[in-house]
């Protein structure tokens, strides 16, 4: 499989905003109801959910996936 010169500018880009303590798309779906709870509550948010947050704002999926769960619960 080739890759073109865009797709490899892409790759190399999320490989250097790849952070040691991220979570997986996985890690995020057992954290993310939490999370909703700790928002909804204005909780300061500790470093476990923190990274809930981060995830989120990385992953087009998730963020997909948070906005439906807020629009199911009438946020």
């Amino acid at each position: 499989m080739k890759l073109d010169p865009e797709t490899i500018r892409k790759l190399a880009k999320l490989t250097l905003e790849t952070k040691p303590d991220e979570i997986t798309c996985d890690d995020w779906v057992h954290r993310v109801g939490e999370y909703v709870e700790a928002t909804e509550r204005g909780e300061e948010l500790e470093e476990r959910l923190r990274v809930v947050e981060a995830h989120t704002v990385q992953c087009t999926h998730c963020a997909e996936e948070l906005e439906a769960l807020r629009e199911i619960l009438g946020e």
